[in-house]
Parts: structure tokens; sequence; C-alpha cells
């Protein structure tokens, strides 16, 4: 019995070891677990706030302050237009009997571009023809009943005075004679107008015309639009400050966006005799040959005007000042990255840049497109080019 007892006790003193065994396992496996978690908590939280931080940090662009090396240069806007440009009316009224010329073709000076049928005006030159030589005929009557009475009187077979009225009439009828003729040459030059001809080279740029057309003389719309492309005209406005340095004769670049890379070489051909007192600005016309017709009236172009004026400051993007209450700013970048706004003085604007006359120095790191809300000792990130 004492060994059976023996047995039992042992027996059970195992099964509470594996038990507690057991639990001791799942002890440290919960607490593992919670472990595992919390570290995994922790490096997501690490994570989430470095990709907050990331995101929280203001990236700018910017730009080396330096010397303008572009100031004997004036960047301006300009549209292209043509030399010469004229809306084709009707001289004569009646019907279009046919057009010759379509949208976009090349004409010369004296192509006829479409023909008029006027009925009511071959009428009057007709009637006018009949007049003149009615007229003509009556003074030739008068100048020959003149003479005779002029004869007559040489032997007082006639008064003075009635040789004087035959006299009158026939001066008179030679007056009428020469207005008759004069309103002939006038409907025979308005007959030539049943014609309607190109007064100079150039493209048409517009047919509002149809056969069968009812046209007015000078009214209504125009039958044609007409173009001379080559040369083209530019128009700028030169500023003041640099109004002095552009002379007739001085050269000029152009570029186009439908041409990119290509520059065309232009002249200055007028300038205006003052300035523009609200702009302060003077017109300034520039010539530029389009044989090939590669330059299109109405386009925007970009023009570059030679210029001898020393620049007085460095030129930086006119995207990076800042406009504040107390008057312009611009931020620079120290090397720790801190932002630092600095009150700057401005010269010409030639709308893309904006030369600086103080306020900041060569080798500053100028934003160039700083947001509204910096602020001075703000910290930024510089992107990398």
């Amino acid at each position: 019995m004492s060994d059976l007892s023996d047995s039992n006790d042992a027996r059970s003193r195992g099964t509470l070891t594996a038990g507690r065994r057991m639990l001791l396992i799942f002890i440290v496996v919960i607490i593992g677990g919670v472990a595992f978690a919390l570290l995994r908590n922790n490096a997501d939280n690490r994570a989430l706030a470095a990709d907050m931080a990331r995101r929280q940090e203001t990236i700018v662009n910017v730009v080396t302050a330096s010397a303008d090396k572009t100031a004997n240069a004036i960047e301006l806007s300009a549209t292209i237009t043509a030399f010469n440009e004229a809306p084709i009316l009707a001289r004569t009224s009646g019907y279009v009997r046919r057009w010759n010329v379509e949208m976009g073709a090349r004409v010369t000076a004296g192509t006829v571009l479409l023909d008029i049928e006027a009925p009511e005006l071959d009428q009057e030159l007709a009637q006018a023809k009949a007049s003149s030589a009615q007229a003509h005929a009556s003074l030739d009557v008068a100048r020959l009943t003149a003479a005779r009475w002029q004869e007559l009187r040489k032997t007082d077979a006639v008064s003075q005075q009635e040789t004087d009225d035959r006299t009158s009439a026939a001066t008179q009828l030679e007056s009428a004679a020469k207005a008759a003729d004069a309103n002939v040459n006038r409907l025979q030059q308005l007959a030539q107008f049943q014609h309607v001809t190109a007064p100079f080279s150039g493209i048409i740029v517009k047919r509002s015309v149809e056969i069968g057309q009812l046209v007015t003389a000078g009214a209504g719309t125009p039958l044609y639009v007409l173009q001379q492309t080559d040369p083209v005209r530019l128009f700028v406005n030169v500023a003041q400050a640099d109004s002095a340095q552009i002379k007739t004769g001085s050269s000029a670049s152009i570029e186009v966006a439908e041409h990119p890379g290509h520059i065309f070489a232009g002249k200055v051909t007028r300038m205006a005799g003052a300035l523009d007192p609200q702009t302060r600005t003077r017109l300034t016309e520039i010539d530029v040959p389009n044989s090939d017709g590669s330059l299109s009236p109405g386009s925007y172009a970009r023009v570059k005007l030679a210029n001898t004026r020393i620049a007085r400051g460095l030129l930086i993007p006119n995207t990076a000042l800042l406009f504040r209450e107390e008057g312009p700013r611009m931020a620079v970048v120290t090397a720790n990255g801190t932002v630092t706004l600095r009150e700057v003085s401005l010269g010409d604007d030639n709308g893309k840049s904006v030369e600086v006359l103080s306020g900041i120095a060569p080798g500053d790191r100028v934003i160039t497109n700083p947001p509204d809300a910096l602020r001075d000792g703000d910290t930024v990130v510089v992107a990398k080019k």
C-alpha cells in the first residue's frame, strides 16, 4: 500500500509540474506577443511621425543671385501685324457675277478678285454718252451761228447785242459739253470698278462674298481682306530708361512659339517722338522680312532689342517678389535652411525678370516662388535640381 501511495504522489507531482510548464509557456507567449505588438506600434508611430515631419517640410526652389549677364538685351512682348491690311469694299453697286480668288491665295497688285454686274450703271453710262453727243452737236451749231453773226456784224447787218448773245450762247454750250464729258468720264471710271482688283501684293485672309450677292458701293461687309505679309511689323513699348539706347536701325531678334529655337532677325524702323505719359514708354516699330510666310499676323512673339545700357543690379525672376505692407521683399535661404526676408530696391522689369538694385548680394540663394505665408525665420528645404 505504501508503494502504491508513493506512485500516486509521484504522478500527481508530475502532472502539476507539466501544468505549471504549460502555464509558464502561455504566459511567456502572451508577454512576447504584447511586447512585439508594442514594438511594432512604436515603429509605426516613429515612421508616421517621420512621414508627417517630411510632409510639413516646406520645399522651395531657389536661384543664385548673380550679375545681369543679359543686360545688353531688352525682352518684350509683341503681336505680329501685317505691314499693310486692306478691307476691300465695292466701289460700284450691283450683283457679284463671279469671284476669282479664295481665302489663303497669294495675289499680286492688280489681280482681279471679283466681277460685279451693274446694269443700272451701264444704262447711266449710255445715257451720259448720248447727252454728251447732244451737247457737242448743240455746241457745233452755236459756234457756227456765232461765227455768222460776227461776219454780219462787220457789215452792220446785225446789232452788236445780237452778236454778243450768239457768242455767249456758244460759250454756255461749250461748258455744258465739258460737263457732259466729265459725267461720261466719271461713269466710265465707276464702270472700271466692276472689276475689283488687289491694291497691293499679299495674301487673302478673308472672303465674304458669293455669286449673285448684292453689293453696295462703299458699304456693308468687306468683300475681301488683304494683308501684305512681307515684311511684317511688330510694335513694342520700350521703357523710358531704355528708350534712349534704342535707335532707328537697331537690330532685333524675334521668337515665336510655332518655330521653337528659330530666331528671326528684324530692325527698328520707326520710333514715336514722345513717351506715353501714362506708361512712360516709347512706341517702337520693328520690321521683319517674311518672304517664306513663316510669321503669321496676329501671332504672339517675344522680341529682344540690343541695349548698351550698363546693368545696375542683379537680375532675379519677378516671381521671387513678395509684396508686403512694408514694401517689396525677397526670401533668402541661409546655409542652415533658415529664411530671411530682405527689403529690396527694384530697377527695371522686363516682364520675366526684375533688376534688384539693393537688398541682396551676389551668391544669395533667393526663393523663386515663395509661399505667401512664408515668414522670417522659417525653415525650408531647398529642392534638388
